[in-house]
């Protein structure tokens, strides 16, 4: 094989690739932000990269899920607002950390289930109530807060202060630890076939004997779970 013809193989071979091309996709803004500023490949950046970008890789792992399937919730910024105002709210408040991120993680989860519940039983798409589902929850959380801020500063930060090896944030091994159970349902579970059987076809998957109504809110509970663990982990990071 010459040269050239193992030159264009290479290249088939990555750009075919999903997980290949989105590598070098970041490989190649990496370098141009490096080049542009080079305090970039500062270790202390990177692990502030790694930090930030840990929030919305677990928000993003729930919102796989109803993509596939063919759903969609844009309400996760007011879930995650209203779920870190209960959490701060609670922690202020004397309730211990951990119970009260748990309760905020619950009432996530029960936000996100009530948008696929609402969904099956107006039966419109759940990217409209998603989209009234916003002022919703925005609506609460400035209600029960009265619109002002809640910190919680040295209250919840060891969690995300942590570090291992000293420069690699905890927060970014627990949001790789998502991906992981993600790829694991998608790939061998029940579940995540009725996921893509359901995105795919959903009449075909109803005659299959999948009950569409029932994975439909399974699906939004999921993603609401991701969301409320995002949630957790941005208000251990910036204490508000």
């Amino acid at each position: 094989m010459t040269a050239a013809k193992y030159g264009a193989k290479l290249r088939q071979t990555l750009l075919s690739n999903q997980w290949s091309f989105l590598l070098i996709v970041v490989a190649i803004l990496s370098i141009i932000a490096g080049a542009i500023n080079p305090r970039y490949w500062w270790l202390g950046n990177i692990t502030n990269l790694l930090g930030q970008i840990s929030v919305l890789s677990l928000a993003s792992c729930g919102a796989t899920i109803l993509i596939i399937s063919g759903n969609f919730d844009i309400s996760v910024g007011a879930n995650i607002g209203l779920s870190t105002v209960v959490m701060a709210i609670l922690m202020r408040n004397g309730l211990f950390p951990p119970l009260a991120a748990a309760i905020g993680v619950f009432i996530s989860t029960l936000c996100g289930t009530s948008i696929g519940a609402a969904s099956i039983l107006f039966q419109a798409p759940s990217f409209i109530i998603s989209l009234a589902a916003i002022g919703v929850f925005q609506g609460i959380a400035l209600f029960i807060t009265q619109g002002t801020i809640q910190t919680i500063y040295g209250q919840f930060e060891t969690l995300g202060g942590a570090k291992i090896f000293s420069f690699i944030p905890l927060l970014f091994v627990i949001a790789l630890a998502g991906y992981g159970v993600i790829h694991f349902i998608l790939s061998h579970t029940q579940l995540g076939r009725s996921i893509y059987a359901i995105g795919n076809n959903p009449r075909a998957a109803y005659l299959a004997g999948i009950n569409i109504n029932r994975r439909k809110l399974t699906f939004f509970a999921i993603n609401g779970l991701f969301i409320g663990v995002a949630s957790m982990l941005l208000l251990s990071r910036v204490g508000a």
